[in-house]
């Protein structure tokens, strides 16, 4: 945030109009909040587009969003740009400046298709100015046709190539990355070279005509090479084509290397889908979501950032990106954003990319650039494969006919300052002047501005302020001004959310507030608040400079006050500890030996068996010859060293099979190695270990092998000090009322440390579904409306995760037993609830008998650990199974035992041949399925020692899953005694118990 004078850049986020103020009706006073707050601005930017920016606000659900909304036969068209090749990315500040640089003029932009994240290369169609660029992939698609009405559906795309003396060819895909599903058709518009991995085939293919690819219609070709045994990237002229397929590639019928040179070719792409053939622009896109006017099944509903396209059945279409993933705004699901499309008129809609995708750009009227006005979730612009564009085919006439006052739409605090500015445009939107003098306030009362800054005043309100202009009519200003804010957001000056602070001994930094009224943020300055400091932390200046005490261990509050609101952020001084590594995602680490005769290997795993914290933990194996003369050190490095940044001490979890006495390598700005010694017990052991004085970096680690020696050493979580090592290993604490009567609920999450955990670290479900809850950072205070109670028993669970990974989950069982089911053998049966329950919720099907002391076997043990993981089998179709008796797998579970077999949780046994097997029908014991379900829940919960009386027949690799389990309270005692009876069989009443308690 700018200091002083400075104002907040906020017209990127919230923009409004003179013709629908959706909010902005004058009020004095302002309304009583109600319970859902929404906004809405909505104006044209060109002749035929319409920019919408919207924001709504409901207790901790806070949704931003943006829409284009395009009407052919104006000014505007609808085209698709990429850049100048297919393969390689760019933002849409780049696509926009590319295609502007080329002569057009942008009035407002989105992402479209989704792509490969390594190549850039776009998933379905690309059709640009009547040109076929790009085959379908078999994916949905936008198209535009001549008269720029624009359509979405699946275009059905068909490639062949005929040689009259070889006869027809199958063609899987034009300028995609060639693998070996089929034969590719790759041209300059792919790229300067082939960029094909292996061996394969290439024909160089030169066009008869300069005529470019178009659907429907063919294309001769004459063939001047034929080589064989390609092998990596090659050359393509820029009046060249190059036919090609892997070595490979299955069916060797369609050889093209039969092919003659000299011989005339033919190729046609066709589409099943008729709408398409007369495209002049379309992109790829993902799954329809609405379909001739009716909402789609199966849709997404995690909230994330959006992007969807909607058409209406005119051909005049809707295209909306959501921001997710952010203080402003969480996200919508792909099926609440197609309600809202549908709502609007749209009979079809399409999800494009989206997540960090998402991107919208407009150009507001008279602007001479084009602004990004959405809040992409990754911080910065994404690189993706292609964008949407609407431009602006008028010619320019010079003409002052509108001026538009800026910042056009805010909200503000009484006495903010507002520095206005106004552009004209002529009647088609184009950019005629700038002013910055000549404002005047017409509503509530005719005011005269001196220069172009706006006080707002202590009144509430709303205020319209108009450019004085002979012959441009104003798009007024509205600057809402409230008295208070409702919440605010403070942050540091790289914009990151500060909600605790960890301070060295006299450091500083730099605060900035985003306040908040009525789901808007408001436009101020940091100095309208009162900035003040509580116990001995340190000083704060009026403009958010905090200086933290001399004193090592000071604590206290920074308080931020405005006009009766106030807000907090606790204080610690001393660095707090932080995650150095984590191992969540890929890191690349290289094995060596000083000897050939040590294979070793390094590589994160996601197997939940050997992770402590998270889902990945580092996983490294070694095995020494027994003909080795004596024992040698195999080497584990990290291709890129993780910084230490003045860290005393470094803590992490290590553990080994069989144990292992081990070095972990420091690198130091010498440039030479420095180890320290440690041992990895069988058991996760936290180590600590001092960082060598000079030491820049963690390198890795290393061990020493013995002859015939092999084993596992598997790391997790290493964390800097910054002083004497204190290793947070303590969950947050939960408090929960012992019952719950209505559906008002409450509780306290609190970190033992004194740091606050954020909103997005804390998830509360009832029956396995996410609620809605407030919560207060400061005081752990949580609250949330739970469902109506429709009866039988609920499952109420709240969790919550700390700086470090430890979790706390704590569960309560509402309503009440004894209801009705229809199994006649559950009547008063002790799990009768359990599996009601469960049957609700789809996990048990609906019988007349239950059978509850049946045995479980394999395959109905994968069947309902799926339904419970709510896993789409479809996308498991094609997995194949390694187990020999894969064969005797019922019909009913083989989707479920693909799908647990592809996740890591299900992966089957040996038998006494040293065969995979599964076992389909053998009972399941007790050991297996808690192994099963700990095998489904994230690492970071405390392990506790189990007291079983016959805790030692527990086999060692259902261990570490019982010890979680019977932590969280979801394993006890066999049937009210102090055993765990791991060995026998368990039954489906038992089975249903425990998959109760996991809700």
């Amino acid at each position: 945030m700018m200091k002083g004078d400075h104002m907040k850049s906020i017209t990127r986020r919230i923009v409004a109009s003179f013709c629908a103020l959706a909010l902005s009706a004058a009020f004095l006073p302002l309304p009583a909040r109600a319970e859902t707050l929404s906004y809405s601005d909505s104006y044209d930017i060109a002749n035929g587009l319409r920019y919408t920016a919207a924001s709504s606000e409901n207790g901790s659900l806070r949704q931003q969003s943006f829409r284009l909304e395009y009407t052919p036969g104006n000014d505007v068209f609808p085209i698709v740009a990429y850049g100048s090749k297919l393969y390689g990315k760019s933002s849409i500040e780049e696509i926009v400046d590319y295609v502007e640089n080329q002569g057009q003029s942008v009035y407002g932009a989105a992402n479209a298709d989704f792509f490969v994240l390594s190549t850039g290369l776009p998933s379905g169609l690309v059709v640009n100015n009547g040109r076929l660029v790009s085959s379908d992939g078999m994916w949905n698609a936008v198209g535009v046709k001549p008269d720029g009405r624009m359509i979405v559906g699946a275009p059905q795309m068909a490639m062949s190539l005929y040689s009259s003396i070889t006869g027809d060819y199958p063609v899987y895909a034009l300028n995609k990355q060639r693998s070996g599903a089929g034969i590719y058709l790759l041209n300059s518009d792919f790229s300067s070279q082939t960029r094909s991995t292996g061996t394969g085939v290439n024909v160089v293919l030169t066009p008869v005509n300069d005529e470019p690819l178009k659907i429907g219609q063919e294309k001769q070709f004459v063939v001047t090479a034929v080589n064989r045994d390609v092998s990596g990237s090659t050359p393509i002229g820029d009046n060249e084509y190059i036919l090609t397929a892997s070595n490979t590639y299955s069916n060797r019928g369609y050889t093209i290397s039969s092919l003659q040179v000299g011989e005339t070719v033919t190729f046609k792409a066709n589409v099943y889908n008729e709408d398409f053939t007369d495209a002049v622009y379309a992109c790829g896109a993902g799954d329809m979501a609405v379909k001739n006017g009716v909402m789609q099944s199966g849709l997404s509903s995690s909230s994330n950032p959006r992007t969807l396209l909607g058409v209406r059945p005119d051909g005049s279409a809707v295209a909306l990106v959501v921001d997710g993933r952010q203080e402003i705004s969480q996200g919508m699901s792909v099926k609440n954003a197609a309600q809202l499309l549908l709502n609007k008129g749209c009979t079809n809609v399409v999800n494009l990319d989206g997540g960090g995708s998402s991107a919208e750009v407009v150009r507001q009227p008279g602007s001479k650039e084009t602004e990004v006005v959405n809040s992409p979730s990754d911080g910065s612009l994404r690189k993706c494969a292609n964008y949407l564009l609407f431009v602006n085919t008028a010619t320019p006439t010079g003409e002052e006919t509108g001026a538009f006052v800026y910042p056009h739409s805010v909200a503000t605090l009484s006495g903010a300052q507002v520095s206005l500015g106004a552009n004209t445009f002529d009647q088609h939107y184009y950019p005629v002047s700038s002013y910055y003098s000549g404002f005047r306030v017409t509503s509530p009362a005719e005011q005269v501005l001196e220069g172009n800054v706006f006080t707002a005043p202590q009144q509430a309100g709303e205020y319209l302020i108009s450019l004085d202009h002979e012959t441009a009519a104003s798009m007024p200003a509205s600057i809402t001004v409230y008295q208070q804010p409702d919440r605010v957001v403070v942050k540091n000056k790289s914009g990151t959310t500060v909600t605790s602070l960890s301070m060295d001994v006299g450091g500083s930094i730099d605060l900035d507030i985003d306040a908040y009224a009525q789901s808007r943020i408001l436009y101020e300055q940091d100095n309208l608040f009162t900035w003040q400091v509580t116990g001995n932390a340190g000083t704060i200046t009026q403009d958010g400079v905090f200086t933290a005490s001399k004193t090592t261990g000071a604590s206290g509050n920074i308080v931020i006050s405005h006009n009766g609101f106030s807000a907090s952020i606790p204080v610690q001084v001393g660095k707090m500890p932080s995650i150095l590594e984590d191992y969540e995602d890929d890191v690349t680490y290289y094995a060596a030996a000083d000897t050939q005769d040590i294979s070793a290997r390094a590589q994160v795993t996601h197997s939940l068996d050997q992770v402590r914290y998270g889902s990945g933990a580092l996983s490294m194996t070694y095995k020494g010859a027994s003909s080795m003369d004596k024992a040698h050190a195999a080497v584990f490095t990290a291709a890129s060293s993780a910084k230490l940044s003045g860290a005393k001490n470094l803590t992490f979890y290590a553990k080994a099979s069989p144990g292992k006495s081990m070095y972990i390598n420091f690198l130091t700005s010498s440039g030479s190695t420095v180890q320290r010694a440690f041992y990895a017990g069988e058991d996760w052991t936290l180590v600590t270990v001092e960082v060598p004085s000079g030491a820049t970096a963690v390198k890795g680690f290393s061990t020493s092998v013995s002859p015939g020696q092999s084993g596992n050493i598997y790391i997790d979580q290493l964390v800097v000090h910054y002083a004497a090592a204190q290793p947070d290993v303590t969950p947050p604490e939960i408090t929960m009322p012992e019952s719950v009567t209505s559906q008002a609920f409450s509780a306290t999450v609190k970190d033992a440390t004194g740091f606050a955990i954020s909103s997005g670290n804390i998830s509360l479900t009832y029956d396995g579904k996410n609620c809605n809850f407030t919560y207060n950072s400061q005081t752990g205070a949580l609250s949330a409306t739970l469902p109506e109670n429709t009866g039988g028993l609920h499952r109420l669970t709240l969790e919550a995760t700390d700086s470090f990974g430890n979790i706390a989950r704590k569960s309560m069982t509402l309503g009440t037993s004894g209801g009705t089911t229809p199994y006649e053998d559950m009547n008063g049966h002790w799990a009768q609830d359990y599996a009601e329950f469960l049957r609700v919720q789809g996990i048990f099907s609906t019988d007349s008998q239950f059978m509850p002391q049946n045995n479980t076997t394999n395959e109905m043990a994968a069947t309902l650990l799926s339904r419970y993981l709510g896993i789409d089998t479809d996308d498991y179709a094609d997995v194949k199974l390694p187990y020999t008796d894969a064969s005797q797998i019922s019909d009913w579970a083989l989707p479920h035992v693909k799908a647990l077999y592809a996740q890591g949780i299900m992966i089957g046994s040996t038998d006494g041949k040293g065969n995979s097997v599964f076992l389909p029908s053998t009972p399941v014991s007790r050991a297996q399925v808690m192994t099963l379900l700990g095998r489904t829940l994230e690492r970071g919960y405390a392990y506790s020692n189990v007291s079983f009386d016959d805790a030692g027949d527990i086999p060692a690799w259902a261990s570490d899953h019982v010890k979680i389990l019977s932590s969280l309270g979801i394993v006890q005692g066999y049937g009210g005694t102090n055993s765990l009876k791991p060995l026998n069989s368990i039954t489906r009443a038992e089975f249903a118990s425990l998959l109760f308690k996991l809700y």
